[in-house]
């Protein structure tokens, strides 16, 4: 069973503001109102009815929409049949990298994951957290490209860790790395990079929240989970819950220094004052 998915809190704390919606609430009408959907780890895994949501899906990325699947486990994929689900297919292998200081190589320098607007080096890979990423896709449709590959020492290289196709106006993301647990660990690079996917679509800067400005941009969380601890949890259920709106403009919660640095742009410093 898994640890609990605090994805949603660490993205409220730095800025955005997120919605989590029941599944009756997924149409393309309500979806029109967010810059971006991120489906929460496991959670076709724990609700296959989701894979009937794919018609609203597909015309919210056509329409600009950014979509991000984090990892489903390998185990139950056949049953699952997810590729039914997905814009274009790709196999998920049990391949892991749990060695959370694994090398990192970047294989598209060039892309604006990569670049918009955090500039991604691979200082951005230290001090990672438990693991790097598991259930790696090992094969996937060429309409997919990669960005980065790492793999655990005298193993083979798992390029498949972040997927990104461009569709219509918007883009759907596959991704294996492990963000439900770097991110509540604010961990500065993995910040960085996550905010980088969340705004492919929409250039949506976390830079601009940290530094006070108003952002106005919305997400919704699609969280399921009967294997986790999480206050819109309720025993026995797989349904989606809804909790918290953080809204940039009147809310303020504190945010440590660590989150600062790591949304840190050029035309928004931060600094910090010692006081003796």
């Amino acid at each position: 069973m898994g640890p609990g998915d605090l994805v949603p809190q660490s993205l409220g704390l730095v800025g955005y503001q997120v919605d989590l919606l029941k599944s009756e609430q997924i149409n393309l009408k309500n979806l029109r109102e967010y810059d971006a959907l991120i489906f929460g780890v496991r959670a076709f895994n724990v609700d296959k009815s989701l894979t009937q949501l794919k018609p609203q899906i597909m015309s919210y990325i056509e329409n600009g929409g950014n979509v991000i699947l984090q990892y489903n486990t390998s185990s139950r994929w056949n049953n699952l049949d997810l590729n039914s689900f997905l814009p274009h297919n790709l196999n998920i292998s049990r391949n892991r990298v749990s060695e959370e200081n694994a090398p990192v190589t970047i294989l598209n320098p060039k892309h604006p994951a990569l670049n918009i607007p955090n500039k991604i080096t691979l200082k951005d890979f230290d001090d990672w957290v438990q693991e790097r990423g598991l259930y790696f896709p090992n094969e996937w449709s060429e309409n997919y490209e990669t960005l980065i590959t790492s793999n655990d020492k005298g193993e083979e290289p798992n390029d498949g860790g972040i997927l990104i196709s461009k569709i219509g106006k918007g883009h759907f993301i596959y991704t294996s790395y492990s963000w439900y647990r770097q991110l509540p660990a604010a961990v500065p690079g993995a910040d960085k990079l996550f905010s980088n996917i969340l705004s492919i679509s929409n250039n949506i800067s976390l830079g601009s929240a940290v530094s006070g400005a108003t952002v106005g941009k919305r997400i919704n969380y699609a969280w399921t989970g009967t294997d986790y601890d999480h206050p819109g949890y309720t025993a026995g259920s797989n349904d989606w819950y809804t909790t918290y709106v953080w809204d940039s403009q009147t809310d303020t919660l504190p945010v440590s220094y660590t989150h600062l640095r790591a949304h840190e742009t050029s035309l928004h410093l931060v600094c910090r004052l010692l006081l003796e």
